[in-house]
């Protein structure tokens, strides 16, 4: 098992490559696709930090992340959209180009965040990681605001998700088993709610497009 740590690097690079190709994605299928690979990213990078950090058993929160952020939810929102009728097309307010140069400037945002929080980590735990960490929560969030449909909105909020994840793992290890079911059942249950929001929305519009509730009025 100890193979697995020269590969920290290797799967945080996976990680942050997987990560960006998610919020590059302006097709369902391939955007999906980019956040379940980022979701295996995240799942070996627990096994590694846990086995190099001695825990018993790192393997609980991997599985848990497989299940649900690789087969799970991926599978979920793609079935959603397809039995909604909405297109494959995702909607953005910014063009490609736009977006990949907010992730470069996040990127260096996050740069800057990182080398005053460096002293958080063990010593153990390269400051890189902590600076992904960050900047899968940038991305995230950015996510969240730069795009208009529902769904890549979602998406968003787990890669957010996974950014905080990743802040757990690098600092603590692992968290107690019933504190990460609590955690994931969050998430479950954010997807779930959000999904019915998608539904009302392409309902009532006839588009997943989040920015038509601004014509809502009591």
């Amino acid at each position: 098992m100890t193979t697995l740590f020269p590969l920290h690097n290797v799967f945080a690079a996976g990680l942050l490559g997987s990560a960006v190709l998610t919020v590059m994605s302006f097709r369902l299928r391939s955007m999906l696709r980019s956040y379940a690979l980022s979701g295996v990213f995240l799942a070996l990078l627990s096994v590694a930090v846990g086995l190099q950090q001695g825990l018993e058993d790192p393997y609980a929160f991997a599985i848990a992340t497989v299940l649900l952020k690789v087969c799970t939810v991926p599978a979920f929102l793609f079935s959603v959209a397809r039995h909604s009728g909405t297109s494959l097309r995702l909607q953005s307010y910014v063009r490609p180009a736009s977006v990949l140069f907010i992730a470069v400037l996040l990127g260096s945002v996050t740069f800057a965040i990182s080398t005053r929080t460096a002293s958080l980590l063990p010593s153990s735990t390269p400051t890189s990681f902590l600076m992904l960490a960050i900047y899968l929560i940038l991305l995230g969030f950015s996510m969240m605001i730069l795009r208009r449909d529902i769904l890549s909105q979602m998406v968003g909020f787990l890669t957010l998700e996974n950014g905080i994840s990743m802040i757990s793992i690098i600092t603590v290890g692992s968290l107690p088993l019933l504190i990460e079911l609590g955690v994931f059942s969050a998430v479950a249950l954010s997807i779930v709610v959000m999904s019915y929001l998608f539904r009302r929305i392409q309902e009532l519009y006839g588009a997943p497009d989040s920015s038509l509730l601004r014509e809502l009025v009591e």
